[in-house]
């Protein structure tokens, strides 16, 4: 029952990056905020994570994080990691680590995904079934986001601080999302379709590979 609002929310949060705000007053461009994300460099280490309430993600914590990068072709590829705890549920519990280009990238498609249950070994998942993390491709999103409705630009306080967002909203999924502005853009709050609300807790550069094992 996860698999819909993780991607999407992987797809969201690795579009902004991980990391950074706008100062209070500033009211930035649409367009220009959303090439800022499409060119943007990610920083290895960064994370953050949000709490969950409503729809099907209720009481969930979520944690992503940039914790690699390869070469593919000489084109940069991230490893991000989602994590996914749900303590109402402990075996169900779920780490996925994604090989995918950052903005800027003209790289297609998520390269390889790794995937952990519960208690159990992490898995590779099998090629014919990576395509379904494909809607995670942050390049794509990034460019998506200049096609997408600007709602308002917002003051939004969450856990982790007052920010001024970019209220943008995707007509194809019908999710809503607040995305700060500049070089270090971030997601500081999403709803999703089933009334799923996430909103930024914390948020860090020390993040490393939670995986160990590894197929």
């Amino acid at each position: 029952m996860f698999y819909n609002p993780v991607r999407t929310f992987v797809g969201v949060l690795t579009l902004g990056a991980l990391s950074g705000a706008i100062a209070r007053g500033q009211v930035p461009d649409q367009q220009k905020t959303c090439s800022d994300l499409e060119s943007r460099a990610f920083t290895i280490g960064t994370w953050m994570t949000h709490d969950w309430t409503g729809g099907q993600m209720n009481g969930s914590k979520t944690r992503v994080a940039v914790v690699g990068k390869e070469l593919r072709d000489q084109t940069p590829f991230y490893w991000f990691e989602v994590a996914l705890d749900d303590p109402a549920r402990p075996a169900a519990k779920m780490t996925v680590q994604i090989l995918a280009g950052g903005p800027g990238s003209t790289g297609a498609g998520v390269r390889k995904a790794i995937m952990k249950m519960g208690n159990m070994p992490p898995m590779t998942v099998p090629p014919e079934t990576v395509q379904m993390f494909n809607g995670i491709n942050v390049a794509q999103i990034a460019r998506e986001c200049r096609t997408m409705q600007l709602v308002a630009w917002d003051d939004v306080t969450v856990p982790a601080g007052k920010f001024r967002g970019m209220h943008l909203r995707d007509s194809r999924t019908s999710a809503d999302f607040w995305i700060t502005s500049g070089a270090q853009s971030q997601i500081v709050k999403l709803i999703w379709n089933d009334g799923s609300t996430a909103v930024l807790t914390a948020q860090g550069s020390d993040a490393k590979s939670s995986l160990t094992g590894m197929p």
